[in-house]
């Protein structure tokens, strides 16, 4: 019998091996394992978040990640730098950090062995930046195995170059969820590394998330608060206010971060007073009576680099922080087509301007209007709820665990594509239908998002009812009809108990036919069977019509109907009219491209059919390629009604 020390060493190995491909041969031998690895085993089981630096409210990043970690048990936490005197704000069973100077593949993995060894993890977060942060997540992953989920919030690979494109990619490909922090970020991304990104933004703690519009301004004309990313913004901003003769209080969380470049003194002077913040709950009420919020951004005077990059793609903590807990109007201070002037303007919650005096004081002028201040306050209030924390922790892990399926759409609501220029990319189907119905999920989640909702499903040859259910994970309302006059043979059905179950075939006219059963059932028809598979019987069976069931059963409102049926769905078709115009916008009808029987129908006569009842070909899902040559042979095609709205959208 192997040992179990024997056996970790022989794990470890096998998953270094797979680590370490393609690169440099690593410096670690087995015999050093039992030298510099004593691993203990600890129980229960852990989640592991890492990130760049300290989690603490020091910095954007690490008030996000403080919030998303606040009541969760059983987590580690891993960083690749100090920078904020290693204080954190997080309950974790251990901390690690590398030490200094500890930066390659090689040495970024032993490190990373002796900090897991022996634990149990469930699951991976890694918000980058820092190249080595990737690399911790990718050794996290491969020793442990454990699905691993990447939340990027600054970009730190496409416009701005710490992180190679490469480990970026490795990274991305061996990640089961991804996070995006705007949908602008979203879309660069999966846009370069063509894999779906779920929208994760700037959230806030439940309980200080406003219920009711905040009373109008009585306190200071203008406030700021978090930090400011360079020295030149800062020194740009407090320029822009000095000239506008304004007055700013600014409420720093880390106000000596630029003071070796930009001095309080010298803030003074141009009319920014740095104040100390107190905790949320002061900074929010200090925030809601200013009259606006300033925010300053991207100048938009470079292309690439730091600040182009967290200009362009990252949304500011602070900006959700002040819709939620104020409800402050706010002024973006930037460049066009700043993620932060984006938000603003999406939510119509304040102004974005460039860094012009001029500019400023009107503004500030506008936005001190007691009408307009009414309305943002009162629009703050209404998005307000969109941006709690409340389960996102449960959120976030689930979404890993489920190989990136995330649990809803709240954000993608939220944040809808903009019409700008996009790759798209399916949402992850869950861990449950990957392999087999993964596409069938896919297209209805794509139906959700164009605003598809059906009453009812019929299943026309719905064999084992799996797919239905694949249809169920996303349209969980719906009510399910599901056709099959093989159900009493298949030895297990994957039906819900409220799914409806007619055992009959659907046809053209309702009567009695002999029906062909093939050996693997899946394959049986009225017209011909497969030569893939062999006919076993034949059986006298019910025949029934889908105008039929829909009078029987009485359906109502909006419906999809499917149809697989082995070459007979025109005969399904015909007698479906009624259905047809009267309750259904989707058909989808596994058509075979040429004739497999003289009695059958090829996938352009059927399109043609489809056409005349009003139908047009709307989406594609999986196809059937014969095994010896390749070709073509089984395609399944969605259609859609002509005049259903949904269908129509072309931003």
């Amino acid at each position: 019998m192997i040992s179990q020390i024997n056996l970790l060493k022989h794990n470890l190995m096998r998953r270094l091996s797979k680590f370490s491909n393609n690169h440099a041969k690593t410096s670690i031998e087995v015999g050093n394992i039992k030298k510099g690895f004593a691993f203990t085993s600890k129980t229960g089981t852990y989640d592991l978040i890492i990130s760049p630096n300290e989690i603490s409210f020091a910095h954007g990043t690490g008030v996000l990640l403080s919030r998303l970690a606040e009541g969760a048990e059983s987590i580690l936490v891993a960083r690749s730098a100090s920078h904020y005197g290693g204080n954190q704000r997080v309950n974790a069973k251990e901390a690690f950090v590398l030490p200094d100077g500890v930066n390659t593949r090689q040495e970024v993995f032993a490190e990373v062995m002796r900090w897991l060894g022996g634990y149990n993890i469930r699951s991976i977060l890694c918000t980058p930046f820092f190249q080595t942060d990737l690399l911790i997540a990718l050794a996290a992953q491969a020793i442990t195995g454990a699905p691993l989920g990447i939340w990027v919030m600054d970009d730190n690979c496409l416009l701005n170059t710490g992180i190679s494109r490469e480990i970026m990619a490795e990274t991305i490909k061996r990640a089961s969820a991804l996070f995006a922090i705007s949908p602008e970020l979203k879309q660069a991304y999966q846009t370069e590394f063509r894999k779906p990104f779920a929208i994760l933004p700037p959230l806030v703690p439940a309980e200080l998330i406003r219920k009711t519009p905040s009373p109008a301004a009585t306190g200071p004309d203008l406030v700021m608060i978090g930090n400011i990313w360079s020295p030149s913004i800062l020194d740009l901003l407090s320029k822009t206010v000095e000239k506008s003769g304004l007055k700013l209080s600014w409420l720093s969380s880390n106000p000596d971060l630029w003071s070796h470049m930009v001095s309080a003194e010298t803030l003074k002077s141009r009319g920014i007073d740095v104040v100390k913040p107190g905790d949320a709950k002061d900074i929010a009420a200090l925030v809601c009576k200013a009259r606006a919020v300033i925010v300053p951004s991207d100048p938009g005077t470079e292309p690439n680099g730091h600040e182009a990059a967290l200009g362009k793609m990252s949304i500011p903590t602070r900006l959700p922080f002040i819709l939620a807990t104020a409800g402050t109007p706010i002024i973006v201070i930037g460049s066009e087509g700043t993620a932060a002037a984006n938000f603003v303007n999406r939510f119509k919650i304040g102004r974005s301007i460039k860094y012009d005096a001029k500019a400023l004081n009107s503004t500030v002028e506008e936005l001190g209007n007691s009408e307009v201040q009414a309305e943002i306050r009162k629009q703050a209030a209404k998005l307000a709820p969109s941006f709690s924390f409340e389960d996102i922790y449960k959120f976030v892990t689930a979404a890993i665990i489920d190989g990136g399926r995330w649990p809803d759409d709240r954000f993608e609501k939220l944040f809808p594509h903009s019409g700008a220029y996009a790759i798209y990319q399916d949402k992850p189907a869950p861990k449950q239908f990957a392999r087999d119905f993964g596409d069938v999920v896919q297209f209805c989640d794509r139906l959700s998002a164009a605003g598809f909702t059906p009453d009812f499903i019929m299943d026309v040859g719905a064999s084992t009812g799996i797919w239905s259910l694949a249809v169920h994970k996303v349209f969980d309302k719906a009510r399910y009809v599901l056709c099959d006059p093989m159900f009493s043979r298949y030895g297990k059905l994957w039906t819900p108990k409220h799914f409806e179950l007619v055992e009959a075939a659907i046809s053209n006219k309702s009567g009695k036919a002999t029906f062909s059963v093939s050996s693997d059932l899946y394959g049986s028809s009225l017209i011909s069977v497969s030569d893939i598979v062999k006919v076993t019987d034949r059986v006298e069976v019910e025949i029934l019509t889908v105008d039929g069931i829909s009078k029987t059963k009485k359906l109502k409102g909006r419906g999809l109907l499917k149809v697989d049926v082995q070459y007979a769905e025109h005969l399904v078709i015909q007698g479906a009219k009624k259905t047809l115009t009267d309750l259904v916008d989707i058909v989808v009808l596994e058509l075979t491209l040429g004739r497999a029987d003289p009695k059958a129908k090829t996938l352009l006569e059927v399109s043609n059919q489809m056409d005349e009842l009003g139908f047009r070909i709307y989406d594609k899902m999986g196809d059937w390629r014969m095994p010896k040559s390749g070709e073509m042979e089984q395609m399944d095609l969605v259609f859609v009604r002509k005049d259903a709205t949904f269908s129509n959208q072309r931003a």
